[in-house]
């Protein structure tokens, strides 16, 4: 991938998006101190997340999208308080998405669809109270959709389909005050389609 110094350095910005690159993100990324964007999107990188990005201080755009990364996404994500977009979509990512996403009080931007992410859809999401975007589509969770997403006053998009989500639509969804996009084709929903549907809502699948 690429080489750095050992020396301090002051970068805020690393934009290398739409190339070929290949190996392994280089854990040495976690001591850049002062990083606050980093867009390797649309590459060919492979492995795991080095759980150093999580510890960089003032990240705010993770943008990993679109290569081949595998492993799960750390519980240390939570760490990450200044961050406002997490996109790891089209990876290969598995196992469990923490709770510890629900720390992360300034995200905005939630990508993780096209990976292998299972379990529950943590209802930890429901503390986000900037989350304006978020697609958890095409993975593998599990269970009931959680009744916080719709107490959330920002969130306008939100991708659940083609999950093996169960239950019902929750009555709840009339409480959305922003939700104008909701997709949940592709699950194993079941039950009437609630009679109260929020003002905003443009889209439902």
């Amino acid at each position: 991938f690429l080489s750095l110094p050992i020396l301090p350095i002051i970068i805020e910005s690393i934009f290398a998006y739409n190339n070929s690159l290949t190996g392994t993100i280089p854990s040495e990324l976690g001591n850049i101190s002062t990083l606050e964007y980093l867009d390797l999107e649309n590459n060919l990188l492979e492995g795991a997340m080095p759980e150093e990005l999580y510890g960089i201080p003032g990240l705010k755009r993770l943008i990993l999208s679109n290569n081949l990364l595998t492993g799960t996404i750390s519980a240390s994500v939570g760490n990450l308080s200044l961050l406002t977009d997490l996109w790891l979509g089209n990876n290969l990512l598995t196992g469990r998405l923490s709770s510890d996403i629900g720390r992360v009080s300034l995200l905005e931007n939630l990508i993780l669809e096209e990976n292998q992410l299972t379990g529950p859809i943590p209802s930890d999401l429901g503390n986000l109270q900037k989350l304006r975007y978020a697609d958890l589509s095409n993975n593998v969770f599990k269970g009931v959709i959680p009744t916080s997403f719709f107490s959330l006053p920002d969130l306008k998009i939100l991708y659940l389909n083609n999950n093996n989500l169960i239950g019902s639509i929750p009555p709840e969804i009339s409480n959305a005050p922003a939700l104008r996009d909701l997709y949940l084709n592709g699950n194993l929903l079941s039950g009437v389609i609630p009679e109260v549907l929020p003002g905003a809502l443009l889209t439902l699948e």
